[in-house]
């Protein structure tokens, strides 16, 4: 549903008549106005009513809530005088395109009707329906206050008159963004209350709710409260009764809070009951919650080595607890005809390599994935092959790779599944895919942000430099998206891995001074997921700036975890900026990567240039010295650029490519 804030403007003008009314447009009858008081010379009048409603398509709001998708009024007297009348005749007045009383007059369009009014101070009765005469769900409602004139033929009224209505409430919905706050750090959350009428459209007001909004905490503390502009003191419990832009729940940033969730409950009473809405938001821990350590051996390390072109790559295996200049446990051999780029290793050791059949690195019918067995080394041959579909016409763009707990294979891929029109997308494989499949799903970001994940536009190229998932099957894409002038950054979309078409972005942290994410978008090199959430990016300086030999610094920045927290532009909550993570530019001077992986409360990160394997814990921040390192004429690293860590239960994993792809795209 489209909001919108176009409000009707409605001018009333009120001319005197005498007697009956005669020759009034289209309207009731006008009825007796008894005396409202003994002695009071009152005389019932005809009164005009022109409503006129702009057609242009944006206008200033007026003082009164009048639903865009109003179709009728229905006005009646109420009071004379300052004094309450019996109950009159009504007046109902059609106000949509095409009604017998409306026509266009320059920007608007004017219907008119008649309403029963009476010498004196009038207080009018006005309800607003969403169906044509006085039919459908009630908009709004409220009163207007006219001076009506004496039985003179010459008294002529055009003052603008007075109308205020308040919104009719038929559902309510919240949200809170962003959904995270962090233990120990002064925060808030803005909260958006949107109640719509009966028509569906978003009440704006200024006018009143016709019943408030109570907003109350349901497991709330002393440490959360609500602030608006108007009252900027916290308060534990808030009474909305008119629509507001600025919202929002303050934390004082307590560090004795107990980790949890607390939930902001909205709730009115609605034309056929009591309307609840709720939104929750996360409290958590300010550091990552330490994650107990596997046996030492228990867990394995697997590195993809792109070697010198990317042909002739190799996979090299080594136990969680080496450090230095140790050999291998095992080496697989992989393609010498194949770039490899992509890669994997799921629960069982089994390990995923994306290939490309060329050097520029482009989705194409030559592209596949191959899946070698957990015991595989030397040249041994891929048990599966996951190739082009062309019943789909899906082909592989396999430079990045996730396995789930589950084994489903998430790649990107170029497909005309689930409406993608043959433009990149994430596509999600079966457990077990083998030969030339399609994807069982393929979904893609909201179009309004662009239609490709990645590809290019003039002046840039997309580009992506990891792709995760939570446990709540939210992915993560990390790099540049198709959007306006390619923005770079870390994208969340609460994408199901079982879903697919077009979904919106509701995470974005973008790449500026700020966050400190680099762009271009390839110098973000690795994206990966602790189990508390926390997102984790590795990252470069521009490669190729000042060619081969030049200096390369990398870092990994910390920002707090959440899929659907709208755009979070602050600063990391850490960055771990050691040593060990820059690097010297090699011969080709192109680039240096720093693909990452977590385990546990443990960071796995390869410096390609450097050919190391580089551990830190979790926590760790600032320049500080790795915990260890792998390095050394007989780790047989070379290259390297994927990372994996797996053990029996779970994995922890990271794709790379090469370098960025170009996709020409109209």
């Amino acid at each position: 549903m489209k909001l919108t804030r176009v409000a009707l403007v409605m001018l009333v003008a009120i001319v005197a008549a005498c007697g009956g009314g005669g020759g009034a447009p289209s309207g009731s009858t006008v009825g007796y106005v008894p005396s409202p008081a003994p002695g009071a010379s009152l005389s019932p009048q005809a009164v005009n009513v022109s409503v006129s409603i702009p057609l242009a398509a944006a206008q200033h709001r007026t003082r009164a809530y009048l639903s865009p998708n109003t179709q009728s009024l229905v006005l009646q007297l109420t009071s004379v005088n300052g004094v309450a009348i019996p109950s009159q005749q009504s007046t109902t007045i059609d106000t949509f395109a095409g009604a017998p009383n409306c026509a266009p007059a320059g920007s608007s369009l004017v219907c008119t009707g008649t309403v029963t009014g009476a010498n004196g101070s009038d207080v009018f009765s006005v309800t607003a329906y969403a169906q044509p005469n006085g039919t459908g769900g009630v908009l709004s409602s409220g009163s207007f206050a006219a001076q009506i004139g004496t039985t003179s033929s010459t008294l002529s009224i055009n003052n603008a008159v007075s109308l205020t209505l308040s919104g009719v409430i038929t559902s309510l919905s919240l949200t809170a963004s962003p959904s995270t706050l962090l233990i120990g750090s002064p925060s808030s959350a803005n909260v958006v209350v949107n109640a719509t009428d009966a028509s569906g459209a978003v009440i704006v007001g200024p006018g009143a709710y016709t019943s408030p909004i109570s907003l109350t905490f349901t497991n709330g503390t002393s440490d959360f409260g609500f602030v608006t502009a108007s009252n900027p003191s916290p308060q534990s419990a808030l009474a909305l009764t008119a629509p507001t832009t600025s919202l929002a729940v303050a934390y004082d940033g307590n560090p004795s809070v107990a980790p949890g969730a607390i939930s902001v409950q909205a709730q009115t009473q609605g034309p056929s009951g009591t309307l609840t809405s709720n939104a929750t938001i996360a409290v958590l821990p300010a550091t990552p919650v330490p994650t107990s350590t596997p046996p030492p051996g228990s867990v394995d390390i697997y590195v993809l080595n792109a070697g010198a072109t990317g042909t002739g790559a190799t996979v090299t295996e080594y136990a969680s607890n080496g450090s230095g200049n140790v050999a291998p446990s095992r080496t697989l051999a992989l393609s010498s005809s194949l770039y490899a780029a992509g890669f994997a290793v799921d629960s069982s050791g089994s390990v995923y390599v994306g290939y490309y059949d060329n050097a520029t690195f482009t989705p194409d019918a030559g592209d596949e994935i191959d899946v070698y067995a957990p015991a595989a080394s030397g040249n041994a041959t891929p048990a599966r092959r996951i190739l082009t579909d062309p019943v789909s016409q899906t082909t592989l763009d396999p430079g990045v790779i996730w396995v789930d707990s589950s084994n489903r294979i998430i790649t990107l891929v170029d497909t005309q599944l689930d409406n993608q029109g043959g433009l990149s997308a994430v596509g999600i494989y079966a457990a077990g895919a083998n030969g030339a499949v399609a994807p069982t799903h393929a979904w893609n970001f909201d179009y309004t942000l662009g239609p490709y994940i990645n590809g290019y536009n003039a002046g840039g190229q997309g580009y992506i430099g990891g792709l995760t998932m939570d446990a709540g099957e939210n992915f993560y894409v990390a790099g540049a998206l198709y959007n306006l002038n390619v923005v770079a950054g870390i994208f969340g979309a609460s994408a199901a891995a079982g879903s697919g078409g077009v979904v919106p972005i509701s995470r974005t942290i973008p790449s500026d001074s700020t966050t400190t994410l680099p762009s271009p978008p390839d110098l973000i090199t690795g994206l990966a997921l602790d189990g508390s959430g926390f997102v984790y990016d590795a990252q470069t300086t521009a490669p190729g700036g000042g060619g081969p030999g030049a200096t390369v610094t990398g870092a990994i920045n910390v920002f707090a975890p959440g899929a659907t927290s709208g755009t979070t532009d602050t600063a990391p909550l850490r960055t771990i900026s050691s040593a060990a993570l820059n690097s010297t530019l090699p011969p080709s001077g192109t680039e240096t990567r720093l693909p990452l992986a977590i385990f546990g409360s443990t960071i796995y990160v390869a410096n390609q240039a450097q050919n190391t394997v580089l551990v830190f814990p979790t926590s760790a921040s600032g320049s500080i010295a790795p915990s260890a390192t792998i390095s050394g004429s007989s780790t047989a690293l070379n290259a390297p650029i994927g990372i994996a860590v797996a053990t029996n239960g779970g994995t922890q994993h990271s794709g790379a490519r090469v370098r960025p792809e170009k996709h020409p795209h109209p």
